[in-house]
């Protein structure tokens, strides 16, 4: 990609406003490999009908299909292709205007979101830019609970939305009763898996119930489906009901709907159910509820995060991008930090290549003038709850961190380090430094 490194640090940044920027700015070869990023491993050749968003939104709505109410003269709607993510500007889906109402439910529920966690700095139509619309099925259906969801499809738009488009929310609309029926147990399943663990509709890390509609229960269902590198957390929400159902279908309902999804999530800490002070200000019989520590938002870095750095690693395919970033989500507080530490650093080497070598780890080549030669290497290590590093030039290594050999050569030394130590992470920065320059020769 041509564009530049700042970029990438924002388009998936932790605040909606950085991204925005990020997606306006980048450059032309920059908005076609992110595409293709996005689009690799679809089973249909073109971006599908059904899936309209922007590159990097920060609400996705996620339902079972596109619905059956085109705009008055909209004639060819069900035939019509899918248009690609678009980039800093709303998608044509998020502006479409069809009889039944539901786009504008959806852009005045974005409008909402946007306005609270910007503090209003946004515009609605910025907001726009920010959301998107993604199905499980790309075929136009008005009765959802006969879709019969073709796996490759399904598998492949969750994998989108949770990997790929990394939303700060992703909102189910009219999946809840989708989702409990046995057939569909492996489409739960997969779900499960891009939550971190089982997936059952009827238990919710948290449910939250609507106070706007009391002739029945409804309810918000939450899971956190893990955070963005600088900690900002990623919550799959089943809203209470479809925007085109009752009792939705009543704008006042629909509107306290809305009111209360921002209440639940609202940044300034009214009832923000990860408030950094572990108080959830929710009540359930007059008594506050508190968090665990390890559910409140982690504070907001502003060092790139791993996509921005995954960004700058070449011949990577999307499938062990998908890899390196989940080993690095699952990995400890202190291997990622590590590891992001090095692939920052690393990165700075005049004229060096960064390439992944397996689906965990990033090597860095140089060019010695006569031959590309591998320098060193570095990969969580999930068995050993370490990072794994490696150096190829025999650098000195007066601390013996790199103790072991490879059996090819004596250069080629390995050894571990926690990520949580800085002092230990600068030296085999150090090392790696050392052994570029010995091998490529180059000033460092």
């Amino acid at each position: 990609m041509k564009a530049s490194a700042n970029v990438y640090q924002t388009l998936w940044h932790g605040r909606p406003s950085h991204r925005l920027r990020a997606a306006s700015a980048i450059d032309q070869d920059g908005r076609a490999s992110v595409l293709a990023m996005l689009l690799d491993g679809c089973p249909t050749q073109d971006w599908p009908y059904g899936c309209g968003t922007s590159v990097n939104p920060w609400v996705v709505y996620l339902g079972p299909s596109p619905g059956v109410s085109p705009a008055s003269g909209d004639m060819n709607y069900i035939m019509r292709k899918g248009d690609p993510p678009t980039f800093g500007r709303p998608h044509e889906g998020m502006v479409y205007c069809d009889t039944r109402g539901f786009f504008d439910k959806l852009r005045m529920l974005t409008a909402a979101i946007i306005r609270a966690e910007t503090r209003g700095a946004l515009t609605d139509e910025d907001s726009f830019a920010l959301a998107g619309v993604m199905n499980l099925d790309s075929g136009a259906s008005g009765n959802a609970s006969g879709i019969q969801f073709s796996p490759p499809f399904a598998k492949w738009v969750l994998n989108v939305v949770f990997r790929r488009l990394m939303p700060r929310y992703v909102i189910g609309l009219g999946l809840g009763t989708i989702l409990s029926k046995s057939e569909n147990k492996w489409l739960c399943d997969d779900l499960g898996r891009h939550l971190g663990g089982s997936f059952d509709p009827r238990r919710p890390d948290r449910s939250v119930p609507l106070r706007a509609y009391s002739q029945k229960t409804y309810e918000f269902r939450i899971w956190q489906a893990g955070s963005h590198p600088d900690g900002t957390p990623i919550d799959f929400v089943l809203f209470p009901q479809h925007p085109c159902r009752a009792p939705m279908t009543n704008l006042q309902v629909w509107r306290s709907a809305v009111e209360e999804f921002v209440e639940i999530f609202s940044v300034e800490g009214r009832a923000d159910p990860y408030r950094r002070d572990g108080a959830d200000p929710r009540t359930s019989g007059g008594t506050p509820v508190r968090l665990a520590a390890s559910e409140r938002r982690a504070p907001v870095s502003t060092e790139p995060g791993i996509e921005a750095l995954l960004a700058q690693v070449r011949d990577m395919e999307t499938s062990t991008r998908d890899e390196v970033r989940q080993t690095y989500l699952k990995a400890s507080p202190a291997q990622q930090a590590g590891f992001r530490f090095l692939l920052a650093k690393v990165s700075e080497f005049p004229g060096i290549e960064l390439c992944s070598r397996n689906h965990r780890g990033i090597s860095g080549y140089g060019d010695d003038g006569t031959q590309r030669r591998e320098c060193f290497h570095f990969s969580i290590r999930p068995r050993y709850g370490d990072i794994g590093v490696m150096q190829h030039g025999g650098a000195s290594d007066p601390r013996g961190l790199f103790s072991q050999h490879q059996p090819q050569s004596e250069r080629h030394k390995y050894g571990g380090i926690s990520g949580v130590d800085a002092d230990e992470n600068e030296y085999v920065l150090e090392v790696f430094r050392k052994s570029y320059h010995r091998l490529t020769r180059r000033g460092l």
